[in-house]
């Protein structure tokens, strides 16, 4: 499937971005907040020889995820280079569950098919180029999710509103006792990048909130799987779970 253009662009101006990544603009206002910055610095973080830009802390959280829901698929929007990919095709080898359906989405996914393929993985693969919220990139994934039981990694833009649309789009395909994470809800001076701007936190906020699609759905904010192994995380708030509705 041939790339198609965000309905939401990402930030291509070079003083933006330098000002995003700039480590001075941070709200610390705590010895915590300093670790959090240091704990969630990822530019050394590698899997098998992969730059994979994610928490190590989450990962562990991620590897328990998988272990305790044993998924049908594991969806993740935003690919970058396949290291987090590799990472979830390894800890579900580990677990044995060679069934498991991986699903990647990214603009140009040729990267992660490259690692996917140089790495022999055992689990069926599914890797689409494509916007994540475009009409042909949702008719190619939603018959691959729907019904079944799901861990959804929400991880490419992260402003307020893409994650709103993301979250519009992929949270009804999860099935009651699938998982959902939007990732870098530490953004926005949470404690991070105090200049970036509205971003996924508030997306997460409203989803939750009373009268949101997530309330509505039967999603809740997983507390359990966030406090494991610790407090640091890139997604404060963003561990989901949808319970089963309640019979009247």
């Amino acid at each position: 499937m041939a790339a198609i253009r965000e309905k939401i662009p990402r930030v291509q101006d070079p003083d933006t971005i330098t000002r995003m990544m700039d480590i001075s603009a941070c709200r610390l206002s705590s010895l915590a907040d300093a670790w959090h910055v240091l704990c969630t610095h990822t530019s050394g973080v590698s899997w098998a020889g992969r730059k994979i830009v994610k928490n190590q802390f989450d990962l562990a959280r991620y590897f328990y995820l998988l272990h305790a829901l044993r998924p049908d698929v594991v969806v993740e929007t935003g690919l970058q280079g396949g290291g987090s990919a590799l990472f979830f095709l390894d800890a579900l080898r580990m677990l044995r569950l060679p069934d498991t359906l991986y699903v990647g989405v990214d603009l140009d996914a040729r990267m992660a098919l490259e690692a996917v393929q140089g790495h022999g993985a055992e689990n069926p693969v599914v890797l689409v180029s494509g916007d994540c919220l475009a009409d042909a990139t949702l008719r190619e994934v939603t018959p691959l999710v729907d019904g079944r039981r799901s861990l959804i990694v929400l991880d490419s833009v992260h402003s307020e509103a893409h994650v709103a649309e993301e979250l519009r789009l992929y949270a009804p395909l999860c099935t009651a006792g699938s998982c959902l994470v939007v990732e870098d809800t530490d953004h926005g001076g949470r404690p991070i990048l105090g200049n970036y701007g509205p971003s996924a936190a508030e997306a997460v906020e409203a989803f939750l909130a009373p009268g949101g699609l997530g309330r509505a759905l039967g999603f809740e904010h997983d507390a359990e799987s966030e406090a494991r192994f610790g407090p640091f995380t890139v997604s404060p708030g963003a561990w989901l779970v949808r319970r089963p509705k309640e019979m009247p």
